[in-house]
């Protein structure tokens, strides 16, 4: 074999194995979400208890589609703050009774008034249960009688029945999930300013001294925030992070603490939906220096 012919046949075997390592990933990633509660399709294998549980998904018009109850590839909300977010928002910030308390260091919902959505909205327009699972903006393409069902970007419910009674009601999040309300005085702060403020992508330190200082990467121009929990050396998905909105003022970029800071909605691996493990209280101590 001449060394002209080795070297093509060597890259043609680096795309195979590129190939097949890019499909590999698809289907893990695929898997994550697939094996969780958040899988809300026919599919969905509910288990709230020991010994077993209800498949998952709506009895009329119901869906294999996994990811539409959050996501749509054409046509979502351009409110808030969600990737292509399938589903309409039912309250502002202003909405909620946020967690309070003398130790806090700065204004707990701080991220800004109505009609300003942070990532933990996106949670809330179902874990709040002031709305169905079933509120779309896209309905997926198997029940829409006509195929794409655009519903103007607002979203609308879509009437469905859902076979997991104990779990909602009339397709609304109940007691034995992660069901907040919108009283959230009893839960751990979100939609606020990391360690009450004072970081910003110059730098700087947090206004109260019993946090830890994250660690910063830059991608596309924007500083994100994060702990290299999984130390990987740099940001993974494994990571507690922290998010930034631009606010005006030139405060953009400071790091907030979110829903999605410690959980990972795709990721079930360590349950409720935790980043890591909270064994000797990992997470809350990854931020928290006490």
């Amino acid at each position: 074999m001449s060394t002209g012919s080795m070297h093509i046949r060597k890259a043609q075997l680096i795309t195979l194995a590129l190939v097949a390592a890019a499909f590999a990933f698809t289907s893990v990633a695929n898997a994550a979400i697939k094996n969780t509660r958040h899988n809300m399709s026919t599919s969905g294998g509910w288990n709230y208890t020991t010994t077993g549980g209800t498949y998952a998904g709506a009895l009329d018009g119901d869906t294999s589609e996994i990811c539409v109850f959050c996501h749509t590839p054409h046509g979502g909300t351009n409110v808030g703050v969600g990737p292509l977010w399938n589903r309409g928002f039912n309250n502002t910030i202003g909405s909620y009774t946020l967690y309070s308390s003398w130790t806090l260091d700065t204004t707990n919902g701080s991220v800004g008034g109505a009609g300003n959505y942070t990532g933990s909205m996106l949670c809330l327009s179902c874990h709040d249960g002031t709305q169905a699972i079933d509120t779309l903006i896209n309905a997926p393409t198997t029940a829409a009688a006509n195929g794409y069902n655009f519903n103007g970007g607002l979203g609308s419910e879509q009437g469905w029945s859902w076979t997991e009674s104990k779990w909602m009601s009339s397709g609304i999040v109940g007691t034995e999930v992660a069901y907040t309300g919108t009283d959230l005085t009893d839960d751990h702060p979100v939609m606020i300013k990391y360690g009450g403020g004072g970081l910003s992508a110059g730098g700087g330190s947090t206004a109260d001294v019993a946090f830890f200082l994250p660690s910063t990467t830059v991608k596309n121009g924007t500083t994100y925030w994060y702990f290299d929990t999984d130390t990987s050396g740099g940001m993974t998905g494994a990571d507690i992070k922290l998010y930034t909105y631009d606010l005006g003022g030139g405060v953009g970029d400071e790091p907030f603490v979110e829903c999605y800071t410690c959980h990972d909605p795709h990721v079930e691996t360590n349950r409720p939906f935790l980043r890591m493990s909270n064994s000797d209280s990992d997470i809350c101590l990854t931020c928290h220096d006490r």
